[in-house]
């Protein structure tokens, strides 16, 4: 049975109730009784809505005024019948249908060839943006947003006329310019789902002489639908771009856009060994042979020979250093950046060498764009190397370079990312965390999915390490975990669960301990921490013991200071006294004696806000080993009192139930029950529920003192 119109009075009004319409399925006959009631409108009023179907969507007054001056109506006329009958809607200067099937029933009524109405609509409208577009350049105080949104209805028209109107290859040839540059002015929108479909719409009216006839213009399309494609995890469509474009480019250079994108893609499909034998692959074609086989010592006095020349200059003679001009050199320092980054994730013996190579090419060459990105890593390496003022200072350059548009907004993720690796040894963890949102708001418009995935992961790694309540770090982890791997971001994907897991455990929603199957050392050097921390945590003696072995078997020294070696060694010398304790045996205690002193120093030579409480807290735990009693009754206290000074809610609860700990060995039982049952409150707090109940296993809240267990975890 069709749908009745409503009707309030003896004149024919169609009133459609929307609502109903949209909350029934329609009978088949509706598309036929809506084009009855179309056709027996005026001439003019049908035209309107055939024009207006046309279009995908809402279309703006200004695109109607313009087709229906081209067909010589009267716009007023019957745009008031369309309005009146109901069958359109009028908003914020757009015009609607009411309901799809009212569309595709003017749309049916077309009898005319509708891929040339297409064609000549877009033409129509593209001469209209031109006009607009002589306008804007007299004028600098007309928009050219909006001017954009019209261009794109253009090129949308001209796609839906179909390749077989562009049978003359001219036309095809425009018609494929019109969506590079759709594509682009997308692309500069941060709009890359809609840039690819401009790229795919494109290519299909190229001809199949394409690599001849239109050879730039072709390379050009394919190099960005690749990028695109990457951006927004279609990645068979970029191996398939990818190895059409590896076949029919000319050179070498035209070959290289593709080649990093792949590379790229590689590494964010955790096949990382691929990537770098890729990027190996590309600088040997380049004339440069990164070594292999360097030893610690090798890289050491390289990094001092680095050293040496980069002291020669101020910080304001590398802010107006050279620029790099030779297509070569620029090249290589396009793959060193990725490789170097990739190299940082799986192999990070081998990163300083590209990093090394990276300065060595702007000292000789000139400053190009990813040298800004070099130069933070190199902060990094200094900080590791222990010294923190320099890394500090070169951090801090790294950033106004970017700032000083030395470097474009593509390298912005890796710039900020890096760069607030070691900054935040030396700032507050919330402000290095405000620059990381800016680092991640500007890779995400450039299009940099890598490093905006990289720069959110840390950024609720840091949340949780500043003692964030936990339910609210899983509101916004567990999504952000899921939009990673939608996305096909697997990388960060893995990092952000093993944080979500731990949440989980803490707050009691889960014991899982999650699995470990194909991930690089990186990932499960993190799973490995993560579930020493929740065990040290819940006092499972013997998880415990067993991931602090399996994390120290997987530590491995990097070359670049990391903010999440700060935990670390936090985790990890407080669960190597706690196994010293129970053992005896002397390589915990050297372990976490090491922690100690490495805390310490970064304590006194970077930020007290970050590490002063931990650094007490480590020291006190040694004193407790050695039953310097006094000693450690002083350190648990400034722990304490520093983890609460710098508002660090979860490390101020470990650092009570610690010392209730050393307080009950030394028979201290009122000081015992008074630090666990703060403890207990902090947790609380924390959000750590699951943690309060094993408190409250351990230590009922009205028990006496008499009460208090003699048997410790």
């Amino acid at each position: 049975m069709a749908l009745q119109p409503i009707t309030n009075s003896p004149m024919v009004c169609r009133i459609w109730d929307e609502e109903q319409i949209m909350s029934r399925e329609l009978p088949d006959d509706v598309a036929s009784f809506f084009s009855r009631c179309i056709s027996s409108l005026p001439q003019d009023a049908r035209m309107l809505l055939q024009i207006l179907s046309c279009f995908s969507g809402p279309v703006h007054y200004r695109v109607v005024e313009l087709l229906v001056d081209k067909l010589k109506l009267t716009l007023a006329d019957p745009m008031n019948v369309a309005l009146d009958e109901g069958f359109i809607t009028k908003h914020n200067e757009e015009y609607a249908f009411a309901h799809d099937r009212i569309k595709e029933a003017a749309y049916s009524t077309i009898t005319d060839n509708r891929a040339l109405l297409h064609f000549s609509y877009g033409l129509e409208l593209i001469k209209a943006y031109n006009e607009r577009s002589d306008e804007i350049k007299f004028d600098r105080s007309l928009s050219p947003i909006k001017d954009d949104k019209l261009f794109f209805t253009a090129v949308g028209q001209l796609n839906l006329a179909g390749p077989l109107i562009g049978a003359d290859a001219q036309i095809s040839n425009d018609i494929s310019e019109y969506n590079l540059v759709a594509a682009k002015k997308a692309m500069a929108m941060s709009d890359f789902s809609s840039a690819a479909k401009f790229l795919n719409n494109g290519m299909v009216f190229l001809k199949d002489d394409c690599w001849v006839i239109s050879y730039n213009l072709t390379l050009e399309m394919f190099e960005l639908a690749a990028k695109c494609s990457l951006v927004i995890g279609d990645f068979d469509n970029l191996t398939k771009i990818s190895n059409i474009v590896l076949e029919k480019a000319l050179c070498l250079k035209d070959r290289l856009g593709v080649s990093i994108v792949v590379m790229t893609s590689l590494a964010y499909s955790r096949k990382m060994s691929d990537a770098i034998t890729m990027g190996h692959s590309i600088l040997s074609q380049l004339g440069i042979e990164l070594a292999t086989n360097l030893t610690t010592s090798d890289i050491q006095s390289r990094f001092k020979q680095v050293q040496s020349k980069l002291n020669e200059l101020s910080d304001q003679a590398l802010m107006n250093y050279k620029e790099m001009t030779e297509t070569r050199h620029l090249t290589a320092m396009k793959v060193l950046a990725k490789l170097q980054f990739i190299l940082y994730q799986v192999n990070r013996s081998k990163q300083p060498v590209a990093t090394l190579e990276m300065i060595n090419l702007t000292i000789q060459h000139g400053m190009s764009p990813e040298g800004p990105c070099g130069l933070a890593f190199y902060a990094g390496m200094l900080g590791k190397m222990g010294e923190m003022r320099e890394a500090y200072r070169f951090a801090k350059l790294s950033k106004k370079l970017l700032d000083a548009g030395k470097s474009n907004r593509s390298q912005a993720g890796e710039i900020f990312f890096i760069t607030s690796e070691v900054l935040s040894f030396f700032e507050p963890l919330l402000t290095v965390n405000e620059y990381r949102s800016q680092g991640e708001a500007m890779a995400s418009a450039a299009g940099d999915v890598n490093f905006a995935c990289l720069l959110i992961m840390m950024q609720y790694a840091t949340k949780l390490y500043s003692g964030i309540h936990i339910s609210s770090w899983l509101a916004e982890g567990i999504p952000a975990a899921r939009y990673m791997k939608r996305i096909k971001h697997m990388s960060s994907y893995i990092y952000l669960s093993h944080g979500n897991q731990t949440a989980a455990i803490l707050c009691g929603k889960t014991d899982n301990a999650g699995t470990i199957e194909d991930l690089t050392n990186t990932h499960m050097l993190t799973f490995y921490t993560q579930r020493m921390f929740t065990s040290l945590v819940m006092n499972t003696y013997d998880r415990m013991k067993h991931y602090t072995e399996k994390f120290f078997e997987t530590k491995e020294d990097a070359w670049v200071l990391l903010s999440v070696e700060s935990r670390h060694e936090f985790y990890g010398g407080l669960a190597s006294f706690r196994l010293y304790r129970s053992t005896g045996e002397a390589v915990w205690l050297e372990r976490g004696t090491r922690a100690k002193s490495i805390m310490k120093f970064w304590a006194q030579n970077g930020s007290l806000w970050n590490f002063e409480h931990m650094s007490y807290l480590l020291e006190a735990e040694e004193h407790y080993c050695l039953a310097h009693l006094s000693e450690a009754q002083v350190a648990y206290s400034n722990a304490i009192q520093a983890a609460k000074v710098h508002k660090y809610v979860n490390d101020e609860a470990l650092a009570y139930e610690c010392a209730g700990y050393f307080y009950l060995t030394a028979s201290m039982k009122a000081e015992a029950l008074e630090h666990f049952i703060y403890a207990r409150n902090k947790y609380r707090e924390w959000g750590a529920h699951a943690k309060v109940n094993k408190l409250f296993e351990f230590l009922p809240e009205t028990c006496s003192v008499d009460d208090l267990p003699s048997v410790l975890p």
